[in-house]
């Protein structure tokens, strides 16, 4: 892969860490095809993107589908939890839902337009949530502060 040139900023570097845990935790034999080339061009939109929470956000969701644990959207309600949407759990709104949705659903190209404007915030702290109540605590989310 090489040297990723933008993730020795802190920030971006502890965005590339969370997303590298996320994929670490999950990548076992069967999965690990399917993880690393979205781990890759995670790191590589984490190094290079104007803001960097949208290419985690993406890669980490996909990373999560990639590794079976991904969330099934096809329920009501505008929170998540426990990998389904409802009346409780962390709040993504309308549009963190329809750009959630687009993530999981769409190829990478296609789905990114999609989490522009959305509530990147809410939708990594669904993530977040999300992973820990399948792979229990990441260490990197603590130094994390959105």
């Amino acid at each position: 892969m090489g040297r990723l040139h933008g993730l020795e900023a802190p920030r971006r570097f502890l965005l590339a860490a969370f997303l590298a845990e996320l994929a670490y935790r999950l990548a076992s034999p069967e999965a690990a095809p399917r993880i690393y080339p979205l781990l890759v061009s995670g790191l590589r939109g984490i190094a290079k993107h104007e803001d960097p929470l949208l290419p985690l956000v993406w890669a980490g969701w996909r990373v999560a589908k990639a590794g079976g644990v991904g969330p099934n959207l096809e329920g009501e309600g505008l929170r998540l939890k426990g990998g389904r949407l409802g009346e409780e759990g962390v709040y993504l709104g309308r549009e963190g839902v329809e750009a959630l949705k687009a993530t999981l659903r769409l190829p990478g190209a296609q789905a990114l337009p999609h989490l522009e404007g959305a509530p990147l915030n809410r939708l990594f702290l669904a993530l977040k949530a999300h992973a820990e109540e399948a792979l229990g605590p990441l260490r990197s989310a603590e130094a994390i502060g959105v």
